[in-house]
Order: C-alpha cells, then sequence, then structure tokens
C-alpha cells in the first residue's frame, strides 16, 4: 500500500486486525496495523524511523483501511 505521510509517498507492507465489535459481555477491540516494511525510493527505511514516526504510520494505515 502506499500512504502519504509528511507529503512523502512511502510504499509499506504491513499486517492488519480490523475492529472486533462490543457485545454485551465483551469491550470489543480498535483495529491494528503492524508494520512489516516502510520503502523510500526501492529502500527499506524501516530501522530508520523512530517509534513516535512508526505509530503514526501504522494510524494512517488503519485511517486508510477503514475508507
Amino acid at each position: 500500500m502506499i500512504i502519504n505521510y509528511c507529503d512523502i509517498e512511502l510504499e509499506v507492507e504491513f499486517s492488519y486486525d480490523p475492529p472486533e465489535p462490543e457485545t454485551y459481555d465483551y469491550p470489543g477491540s480498535p483495529d491494528n496495523a503492524s508494520l512489516e516494511s516502510v520503502e523510500l525510493n526501492g529502500v527499506d527505511i524501516f530501522d530508520l524511523l523512530g517509534a513516535e514516526q512508526l505509530f503514526e504510520i501504522e494510524d494512517l494505515i488503519c485511517k486508510k483501511m477503514r475508507e
């Protein structure tokens, strides 16, 4: 999937867990994305990104998956 992060197009590979609905005896859970790779122009930059940047990218993926 290609996402736009800070006006830079990144190619990301990830695993995605959809949200689980709330029930009477289960509070449910939000969706979750786990990054596997982040590429810029064919170069994997995953290890160059900080924890906050990775979290923001995962959040962008979740938002895009909900669309």
